[in-house]
């Protein structure tokens, strides 16, 4: 009776360890899907207060139709957020492109362009 009783428990104590580390990596991979989704809404608004200000008149601080003399720091946006580290790149008239590198877990790089009127999301590395 001794032996069985030590097999039934031997048995609880990996099926109590593989539920804890399953439950780990479901964490894992909820916490990573959450800081996408807070980078991509972080790029949309970048991207929303870019075509704000290409829209403004330059002689009033803003683009006067062209991203061509855009930075973040012209759309009141900081490189570095609680959720990630963002970038411009491939700066053009009626385009540009910024992208969010993640902070949680594993790389997570997402990129979109944005245009006057519309914004597409270009790229997602998880």
């Amino acid at each position: 009776m001794a032996q069985q009783q030590q097999l039934i428990l031997l048995l609880t104590v990996i099926i109590v360890a593989l539920a804890i580390l399953s439950g780990m990596e479901n964490v894992e991979q909820s916490a990573r899907e959450a800081n996408k989704d807070r980078l991509i809404q972080e790029l949309l608004v970048v991207a929303g207060r870019a075509q704000a200000w290409y829209r403004s008149p330059a002689h009033l601080g803003g683009g006067g139709g062209s991203f061509t003399k855009l930075t973040l720091y012209s759309v009141n946006f900081d490189s570095v957020t609680i959720n990630g580290n963002y970038v411009l790149s491939n700066i053009k008239n009626e385009s540009f492109r910024v992208t969010g590198f993640g902070n949680e877990g594993s790389l997570l790089m997402v990129t979109i362009e944005a245009f006057a009127d519309s914004v597409a999301i270009i790229n997602i590395v998880q």
